[in-house]
Parts: C-alpha cells; sequence; structure tokens
C-alpha cells in the first residue's frame, strides 16, 4: 500500500468535514490550515519521538547497480 500524501490526507480530511473538494492544496483556505496542522503534527511527532534521522547524518549506500544510477539504500 502507498504511503498517503499531504494531499491524499488534506483530501481526507476534508471529505471527512462535508467540505469543497480540492485537487491542490492551494484551492482553498481550509485546504491550506488542513495541510498546515498536517505538517505542524507531524514535526511534533517526531520531535517528541528522538528518531535519530532526523538528528544524525549517515552516508547512504550506493546500488552499484549500473541500470539504476540513483538508487541507494540506508546502511544498517
Amino acid at each position: 500500500m502507498a504511503k498517503p500524501t499531504l494531499l491524499d490526507m488534506t483530501q481526507e480530511i476534508l471529505s471527512s468535514m462535508s467540505s469543497d473538494e480540492v485537487n491542490s492544496i492551494s484551492d482553498s483556505a481550509e485546504a491550506l490550515q488542513v495541510a498546515t496542522i498536517l505538517k505542524r503534527k507531524f514535526f511534533d511527532i517526531a520531535t517528541r519521538g528522538g528518531l535519530s534521522e532526523y538528528f544524525d547524518l549517515f552516508k547512504l549506500d550506493p546500488s552499484l547497480d549500473i541500470t539504476k544510477p540513483v538508487l541507494m539504500s540506508v546502511p544498517n
């Protein structure tokens, strides 16, 4: 299952509120407000969780596959 985008979550919340449908977060002031709240809550959760990937630098490992030159992975 694909991870929902900020737009997907905004559309779902607006739908639950019986608000107007939007195709972009900037389509209405209400959509912008919902997106702002979602972003603020994401960063609140990330900060409270003390997730190291938000504070520490790490080096990505290349895939070494010439057909996928930009594919990288996080080291264990």
